[in-house]
């Protein structure tokens, strides 16, 4: 792993576990908040694997939209 994908790497791995936590603490007749948080964090570590994907295969056609799009649906949940 170069140097420069390192800290893309930290963030994804801490967007996962954000995601984790959130989602664990609504389980059941938990807030909806916090599953709304839970999902926007899920669609930001989806959309920062989806980046390293990208960063890694640099032949991929538009390498950025899937990144984009799930990161506007993180924006979305969060606002929610």
């Amino acid at each position: 792993m170069e140097l420069s994908t390192l800290g893309l790497f930290v963030q994804t791995v801490g967007a996962g576990l954000l995601a984790l936590i959130f989602l664990y603490l609504s389980r059941g007749r938990g807030n909806g908040v916090l599953k709304a948080a839970g999902y926007a964090w899920l669609f930001l570590f989806v959309s920062l694997i989806a980046l390293l994907i990208a960063y890694e295969k640099p032949q991929i056609p538009f390498p950025n939209l899937p990144y984009e799009y799930l990161k506007i649906l993180y924006y979305v949940c969060l606002i929610v």
